[in-house]
């Protein structure tokens, strides 16, 4: 059904531009719906649309144009136009605001993703993990969807009534200030029916969910840590966030965040560690166990007589890093010893004659064991490179934070 905008403005249909504009400010004041008592209200919030919708079609010289072109040959109808327009919005689509200066601006609600938001956590992990990878289990606590009575609120058979909050309407008003003295007024949907205009009444309410349509969930989640697993690294199980009615399921999102060591510094896949010889290992050569790997095994080098190690230098271990992640075979970095030669604090007059014996090795605190004694005895030497301090990698190059998230989908775990 078209509106007469020039009746509803109180104009005459050859009025010019700035009559139709003095007549609206004149009517916005009258029937803006914050100048009027609450029991008059609603009417005035209906005439106040209206004069909107008028002002916004007269006060455009093309639109105006158009309007009067069919009303004298009865063409377009511009008020099913607008009344099309809010019905393409799930809410109010032309809200209005009003300030001193009488000037009326139309709004339009926020987008907003129909999914829930992911749910985030994160978890320790020690190097020792990120050596021989893990598979764990966390416990979860998530929202879902009631099962007893399927996300309707309310019991079998219950029947909604008209809700009391919104009386049916399925919004409200609400004045809000963007700025001193200029004001805005958008309809925002209804808390207690959701919009709906319609709710069940508390006798009949969902004894599990108490109406909130949600129930708590705890539940088992298998995770597997990958070998080799960098820093920051994200996990993702699709479709094990928190559930909401009409919305789809996000993601539970969790970080792997790995734990200093006490004893391995990591640069990427390689791995660092210090380790001590005496002065006459240094000079002569040696064969022992530097340092006990992640996994427990031992890392055993013999260095030839001959070869002198200066202060400084560096075992490298090839293959006897951490593991490459998500690699198929046997594929590792390396490691890297940093050799910490201790000097005999003095020499005695008979050391002097005989450098040979003077040159034992001072007695570290860290006394092998009787199982590394063992150990020593039967693990074959490995392969190594030395190396100057200067020859290392720079584990500045090395980004732990850039890495691809593991997808994994929550039907497997099931």
């Amino acid at each position: 059904m078209e509106l007469d905008y020039y009746a509803i403005l109180g104009v005459d249909t050859d009025a010019d531009a700035a009559t139709i504009r003095d007549s609206y400010k004149k009517l916005a004041l009258i029937y803006h719906p914050d100048k009027v008592a609450e029991a008059e209200r609603y009417d005035a919030e209906l005439q106040f649309k209206n004069i909107c919708e008028a002002y916004e079609t007269l006060g455009n010289e093309e639109n105006r144009m158009l309007y009067d072109a069919g009303t004298q040959y009865g063409g377009f109808d511009w008020h099913d136009y607008y009344q099309q327009q809010d019905d393409s919005y799930s809410s109010h689509s032309r809200h209005y605001s009003f300030n001193t200066s009488t000037t009326f601006t139309a709004y339009q609600p926020e987008i907003k993703t129909n999914r829930t938001p992911n749910t985030e956590i994160n978890i320790g992990v020690s190097l020792e993990e990120v050596y021989k990878g893990k598979r764990l289990q966390l416990k979860t606590i998530r929202q879902v969807i009631c099962r007893k009575c399927c996300g309707t609120g309310a019991r079998s058979g219950a029947r909604k009534r008209k809700c009391q909050e919104c009386r049916g309407r399925g919004e409200y008003k609400q004045r809000i200030q963007i700025s001193p003295g200029v004001f805005r007024r958008e309809m925002l949907p209804c808390e207690c029916c959701d919009g709906s205009g319609m709710m069940y009444l508390k006798t009949s309410l969902c004894r599990r969910c108490s109406g909130t349509k949600l129930q708590a969930l705890e539940s088992l989640v298998d995770i597997c840590v990958p070998k080799g697993v960098k820093n920051n690294h994200r996990i993702i199980v699709e479709g094990h966030s928190d559930e909401q009615i009409d919305k789809m399921t996000g993601d539970l999102v969790i970080t792997v965040s790995v734990k200093s060591h006490e004893i391995f510094t990591r640069g990427g896949n390689d791995l660092y560690a210090e380790s001590k010889i005496s002065l006459k290992d240094a000079l002569i050569g040696f064969t022992k166990i530097l340092i006990n790997h992640l996994d427990g095994h031992p890392v055993k080098i013999e260095v030839p007589r001959g070869c002198i190690l200066k202060p400084g230098s560096v075992v490298k271990v090839p293959n006897e890093g951490l593991p490459l992640e998500q690699s198929f075979g046997k594929v590792n970095g390396d490691l890297y010893i940093l050799l910490h030669i201790e000097f005999p604090e003095k020499l005695s007059p008979i050391a002097l004659k005989e450098i040979a014996s003077a040159l034992e090795p001072v007695k570290a605190k860290s006394a092998l064991s009787s199982k590394e004694k063992s150990n020593d005895e039967t693990c074959p030497p490995l392969k190594f490179e030395i190396l100057s301090e200067q020859d290392l990698p720079n584990v500045n190059e090395y980004d732990n934070n850039e890495t691809d998230p593991i997808d994994y989908s929550f039907d497997e775990f099931r």
